[in-house]
């Protein structure tokens, strides 16, 4: 990962925000619907609803989505690199269903790292 063509791109989680962390007006994006897990120590993430933000998806049966359309892993590999190139420090937003079998978003996880994206913790 040291080369100076490999974008420099960070992965953030999203975990379920309380209610009283959304706003009515808070202008989402279209996207998967996934039954989030709960968590005491939720984080806004406003901008994962900015309009060039790269939000991927895995739902309760495993299913990835990169933004609305469905792809494989390897395919989301290839199609999140192409997205990241020129935009170093770009974010991805990777959602995943409290129910989704954990080897599903292992699997997403490393098709990120193969496009060059590296964990953040915000």
């Amino acid at each position: 990962m040291g080369s100076s063509d490999e974008p420099n791109c960070s992965l953030q989680y999203w975990r379920a925000a309380r209610s009283s962390d959304l706003r009515p007006d808070s202008g989402l994006r279209q996207g998967v619907s996934v039954q989030m897990p709960v968590t005491t120590n939720a984080v806004a993430m406003p901008d994962a609803d900015l309009a060039d933000s790269i939000v991927v998806a895995v739902t309760f049966r495993g299913t990835v989505f990169l933004e609305v359309t469905a792809v494989t892993p390897a395919q989301l590999s290839g199609k999140v690199k192409s997205r990241l190139i020129g935009h170093p420090g770009k974010r991805v937003y990777l959602k995943g269903d409290a129910r989704t079998p954990y080897s599903a978003i292992v699997e997403v996880l490393a098709a990120l790292r193969a496009a060059g994206v590296n964990a953040s913790s915000r």
